[in-house]
């Protein structure tokens, strides 16, 4: 079921029908004992148990904002200059790091940045917010600055823009630049803690 603005009065409409519907098929079965009627409940109560299902789930999913800014970078002309197609969710994978020779190469990860959600996104609004680290690497300490400069300026120009199915209304720093050694690599690493606000539902 395709999910609409008003999906609570449309799910207690359904609720509704399921109730009134098996109530109504229970009915006819204490009176006739048909095995026929019994039979029909059952299908009934399973399809309908099936719809709500189906209701719940596409309302409860919630999309991915934080894979949506990895796209949004990756797609930066400017950002793609320097680092490719290197822009990671979470940590740098294996396979940039396996290399013991490297004292760094340019690259972005993208992580969760903890503390607590705006005031305003955890009532019923189907909004997230968040804040994220993101990790811009570096041959030197320099070239991660390059790359952090680079980054900084495609993320502050994001203002109502939708990457894939999801809606970024916008992502806004939240504090100043650090620097330092990437303590499992040992490579130049700078970073800036965003804040970011997007749609919790998919957009076409």
């Amino acid at each position: 079921m395709p999910f609409t603005h008003d999906w609570r009065t449309t799910f207690g409409k359904l609720l509704g029908t399921y109730e009134r519907e098996t109530a109504e098929m229970e009915f006819v079965f204490c009176v006739e004992r048909d095995c026929s009627h019994s039979l029909a409940i059952h299908e009934k109560r399973n399809q309908l148990s099936f719809r709500l299902f189906e209701m719940v789930a596409g309302m409860s999913a919630i999309t991915d904002a934080r894979e949506a800014i990895i796209g949004i970078l990756k797609a930066d002309s400017a950002v793609a200059a320097l680092v490719g197609t290197r822009v990671f969710g979470d940590e740098l994978p294996r396979s940039e790091t396996d290399n013991r020779e490297s004292t760094g190469r340019k690259t972005v990860v993208i992580s969760p940045g903890g503390g607590s959600p705006p005031s305003y996104t955890t009532a019923t609004l189907p909004l997230e917010g968040a804040l994220i680290n993101v990790f811009c690497y570096g041959e030197t300490l320099y070239q991660a600055e390059v790359v952090r400069r680079t980054v900084y300026g495609a993320l502050k120009g994001v203002q109502r823009v939708v990457q894939g199915t999801v809606l970024i209304h916008w992502v806004r720093p939240a504090g100043g630049a650090a620097s330092g050694r990437d303590p499992n690599t040992d490579w130049p690493v700078k970073w800036n803690s965003w804040q970011y606000l997007a749609d919790e539902r998919a957009v076409a």
